[in-house]
């Protein structure tokens, strides 16, 4: 019996060290892992930070004339709340700051002013249609010495814009890099001033560490203990019901 027992200890101790060992190498494979994504992560965001907003051909010309592409590459980075975030009780995942301005109109209208017989008054009217610029202009000009009068009716298209955020392929450290795309109507320039998101949009590995779990996941599929009662075989053949500690090993990767 007492054998068996010392035989128990040294199984106990043999498997706490192979379990320890293995603790330690899937720890420092975590560790690598975050060493390596961190450095993947930073390597992005400075790529990301020397891009800048372009104009992008699309192959066939599929957008049309009327429309226009814009990119930018998007710096990921953890977000912080601000006072904004705050007031409005929202976790911010992303930012994207962007300017749009409108063409300036320079045109040349001609009319056909008519003169009225009664009051020798003259009259024309101007018309512009050249998007996003709708204008009507009605010129009055009576003889002089009296002031001639101008009544202008302008009204602009409305602004769409669409915004697109693309995952690239992953790379080292599962990190993917993004993408801002812009669509608008051609008569508005674009310029995207800043862009920055969480890392868990494109890349969601970054935002969760390997680490938080007290025991890789690795490692408890491999191992398991339990403690019971269990039969055993006693003094003269008797059975007799025994505390019992079972450790087991599955074996495979």
């Amino acid at each position: 019996m007492r054998a068996a027992m010392i035989v128990l200890v040294a199984a106990c101790v043999v498997l706490g060290v192979i379990a320890a060992r293995l603790v330690l190498k899937e720890t420092e494979l975590v560790r690598a892992a975050a060493v390596l994504r961190a450095d993947a992560l930073a390597a992005d965001a400075i790529e990301a930070a020397r891009d800048s907003t372009r104009l992008v051909a699309l192959a066939g010309g599929s957008a049309g004339d009327s429309v226009r592409v814009w990119q930018r590459r998007i710096v990921q980075v953890r977000q912080r709340a601000d006072s904004l975030d705050r007031a409005i009780g929202l976790e911010r995942a992303a930012r994207y700051r962007v300017e749009a301005t409108v063409r300036e109109l320079t045109t040349q209208v001609a009319s056909r002013p008519g003169t009225a017989a009664s009051d020798s008054v003259r009259r024309g009217e101007f018309v512009v249609d050249d998007p996003p610029y709708h204008v009507v202009a009605s010129v009055t000009l009576p003889p002089a010495p009296s002031d001639g009068a101008m009544t202008v009716r302008v009204r602009l298209d409305t602004v769409m814009i669409e915004a697109r955020v693309g995952c690239g392929a992953g790379g080292a450290g599962s990190v993917r890099p993004a993408t801002l795309t812009l669509v608008g109507p051609s008569w508005v320039g674009v310029r995207v001033v800043r862009v920055e998101q969480d890392p868990r949009v494109c890349s969601p590995a970054g935002s969760t560490p390997a680490t938080s779990a007290p025991w890789p996941a690795w490692v408890r599929s491999r191992f398991a203990a339990t403690v019971g009662y269990g039969l055993t075989v006693g003094e003269g053949g008797r059975l007799e019901v025994r505390p019992v500690v079972a450790v087991g090993v599955r074996l495979g990767w």
